[in-house]
């Protein structure tokens, strides 16, 4: 008996030990993404970035260089078998070459693609100068049809002024154009990304909507209950309708227009029921409306909106909602990119000396992110920014740390006392010729300007890019009061 029972515990613990190690194989998964990139202004020594999303919260970048024979190649493996990416390329030579050449396609696992590029100087993503070729280049050559298809749509019905562009008639026509395009390539590609395509198909009717609520935002303050309440309203039926899709869920929930319309529509909602909108009242929405991979793909999208601080009690929840793989790999790879220690990241002062944001250990650090030129920049300095400093200049544990990714040095100096964008008192700082390819912006995955955290006095950061800090002076003043009580 004694036996018997040692041999099943011994059987148990095997078993075990086996499950768990085909679990950590699962999760050690890789997936390899492979592209080469032959434009027609390479040279030898020129830098391309590839910028992948795997989900619209999530950026990441790798850089690399143009070889002898004007080739870019990138062989990397990364956790996420699927995502949208883009390729920049920065100039080395004296033409302005600073170009998006692919802008967000659809990309899966075991594609090997190679991007011919020709010369453009009118349009930024070259869907008329490009030639794709190798295993899945199918998918690509969908896409950029697709894209041809809806500017066609567009320029026609900016011609004929025929309809207005957010008429239910001009919304059912372009949905049934695209679609004949979907169809027409429809045996070869595979179901999960026939599927994405119809879902970002079926987006493009709400755009108008979305859209409105984007820019409507600030005005929310000024409507009255009953207005509110109406657009409420509005909102949930969108999101109803989005859950009838005929498409399956993970598709939905892989559909970077349905992400960004996730995002969008469910912060519009708790600005319109509290100002400023409450992250736990998002929350108990989007498990009313939305299961599953769904749900779990929008509260990523949600977290890109709210931004993170250090000790959210909401990311509790959060957690146990995102288990589904890719998308709790995502939340993970988020929550590192967003809790990284500031200090040993190096940059420029005025006179061209390497700074290291360690020499301001000990004091609470408001890093903006900017350039000149960028509007909402400005908008933030003036409004927000520059009242603050003003309130918090005598307070021994504070700063004000102004960050500027303008590659030409001359022209960010020349900015600082015009006090546009920052001021001759804050700590002024550049990012030198990487611009925005610093590797303090790959490494916290800055995606936008003005971009804001907030650094404790270890270097740590507690607040990123949250509303609390990225928006009002109001707002900002109660945080940093609440830190530095």
């Amino acid at each position: 008996m004694k036996k018997t029972l040692l041999y099943l515990i011994a059987t148990l613990f095997l078993s075990l030990f086996i499950i768990l190690g085909f679990a950590q194989n699962i999760s050690a998964k890789k997936y390899r993404i492979k592209l080469k990139i032959d434009y027609e202004l390479n040279q030898p020594g020129d830098s391309v970035t590839l910028l992948f999303n795997p989900q619209e919260a999530l950026t990441m970048q790798q850089i690399a260089i143009v070889d002898s024979s004007g080739i870019c190649s990138f062989d990397l493996e990364q956790e996420f078998p699927f995502g949208k990416f883009s390729i920049e390329k920065f100039k080395k030579h004296k033409r302005n070459d600073h170009r998006m050449i692919v802008y967000k396609l659809y990309w899966e696992a075991g594609d090997d693609i190679t991007f011919k590029i020709k010369d453009n100087l009118i349009v930024n993503d070259y869907s008329t100068n490009l030639i794709i070729s190798g295993p899945g280049a199918e998918k690509y050559k969908l896409q950029y049809s697709l894209r041809k298809e809806l500017e066609t749509i567009y320029q026609e019905a900016q011609t004929k002024n025929s309809v207005s562009a957010d008429s239910l008639k001009y919304l059912e026509q372009l949905e049934y154009q695209l679609y004949s395009v979907l169809n027409k390539s429809k045996d070869k590609i595979n179901p999960f990304l026939y599927d994405v395509l119809k879902t970002d198909i079926l987006m493009v009717r709400y755009d108008p909507i979305i859209d409105n609520y984007i820019s409507f935002r600030l005005g929310y303050a000024k409507e009255s209950p009953e207005k509110r309440n109406q657009h409420i309203d509005t909102i949930h039926k969108v999101l109803t309708n989005i859950k009838k899709f005929p498409v399956s869920d993970s598709a939905i929930a892989a559909s970077g227009r349905f992400q960004r319309a996730f995002g969008e529509l469910f912060y519009s909602t708790a600005l319109l029921k509290n100002n400023p909108p409450d992250l736990k009242t998002s929350l108990r929405e989007i498990v009313h409306y939305f299961p599953g991979v769904q749900k779990e793909s929008g509260l990523l999208s949600l977290l890109k909106q709210y931004g993170l601080t250090k000790n959210q009690t909401e990311l509790v929840e959060i957690k146990k909602s995102v288990k589904t793989f890719p998308y709790n790999a995502i939340l993970n790879k988020l929550l590192v990119q967003k809790r990284r220690n500031v200090y040993g990241y190096t940059f420029m002062d005025t006179s061209r000396n390497l700074i290291d944001l360690n020499q301001y250990k000990g004091k609470y650090l408001l890093i903006d992110f900017w350039y000149t030129g960028c509007g909402a920049c400005a908008v933030y300095y003036q409004n927000t920014l520059s009242k603050i400093e003003e309130e918090f200049k005598d307070h021994s544990k504070f700063a004000a740390v102004s960050i500027s990714a303008d590659r030409d040095f001359n022209k960010w100096l020349k900015s600082i006392p015009i006090n546009r964008y920052t001021n001759t008192d804050a700590i002024n700082l550049n990012t030198g010729l990487l611009g925005n390819k610093h590797q303090f912006a790959e490494d916290i995955g800055q995606w936008k300007y003005p971009f804001i955290i907030l650094v404790d006095p270890d270097g740590n950061i507690v607040e990123y890019d949250t509303n609390s800090i990225s928006t009002t002076k109001e707002l900002l003043r109660e945080t940093l009061k609440k830190y530095l009580q």
